[in-house]
């Protein structure tokens, strides 16, 4: 952000209070979407959110066992 702060400031002089406001701004949303308390889930939803989890990690040893197959065919 610096750099193109420097090019800005060189060709226009308000251009970087422009920029502190816009940063500003946008770090007061994401304090205020990150202080904002959410519904408690349905029963249903957690475990819909537990369900993709569980088959995501699955995934992910699946993908590390195919990997360590691989290593152990090239090392022999």
């Amino acid at each position: 952000m610096a750099e193109h702060g420097g090019e800005l400031a060189a060709g226009a002089p308000g251009a970087l209070v422009i920029i502190d406001l816009i940063n500003t701004v946008e770090t007061n949303n994401s304090v205020i979407v990150a202080s904002m308390t959410r519904p408690k889930p349905l029963p249903n939803e957690a475990m819909s959110d537990l369900a993709v989890s569980a088959t995501t990690k699955l995934q992910c040893f699946r993908h590390l066992g195919k990997y360590f197959k691989q290593s152990t065919i090239a090392l022999d």
